[in-house]
């Protein structure tokens, strides 16, 4: 009894030092030049992202990482196999949604 005890608190212990994998991923669904906002296309609804450095991605572009949480995001371009950095302003939008929020940003 012990010993499953033992064992059950082993696999707690690990689990709390381990990061849950949050990749997501989605495919760069609109991005014009002049703007540095762009729509990335996810399983779970629309993105809407500001490109802040790193690899520009380009419409059709699938990019990988976290895009289901606000705030500055490192991500992943499989196509290029760079990094770039995003700002993720909202996310889980409608088509709609999202594009009347890029609107506003990018008259």
């Amino acid at each position: 009894m012990a010993r499953n005890i033992s064992f059950a608190l082993l696999g707690l212990i690990a689990l709390a030092f381990t990061e849950p994998s949050m990749a997501e991923s989605g495919v760069v669904a609109y991005y014009k030049t002049g703007c540095d906002y762009y729509i990335v296309s996810t399983n779970q609804g629309f993105s809407l992202l500001e490109w802040y450095g790193g690899d520009d991605p380009m419409e059709g572009d699938t990019l990988t990482g976290n895009m289901m949480a606000y705030g500055m995001q490192t991500l992943v371009n499989q196509r290029t196999e760079n990094e770039t950095q995003a700002w993720v302003d909202d996310f889980l939008l409608t088509q709609d949604t999202v594009l009347e929020s890029y609107q506003e940003q990018c008259r």
